[in-house]
């Protein structure tokens, strides 16, 4: 292999549904489950809207390319 070549990384197939609700959280003293179980896509669906600029408040794009 030749140190210039870039070889693409390609994520191996999750071992489960990505809908499936297999995940919890659990309260670090008392080991009990606080919620309702979610999925790996709730998770990312969660993160997503979490980490998301609001447009409301920087305007939309087209109006600040002007």
């Amino acid at each position: 292999m030749n140190n210039d070549e870039i070889k693409p990384l390609v994520a191996l197939p999750l071992p489960y549904n990505s809908d499936d609700k297999i995940f919890s959280c659990v309260d670090e003293e008392t080991g009990e489950i606080i919620g309702e179980p979610y999925s790996y896509n709730d998770f990312l669906n969660e993160i997503e809207n979490i980490s998301r600029i609001n447009k409301q408040l920087l305007g939309s794009v087209e109006k600040n390319l002007k």
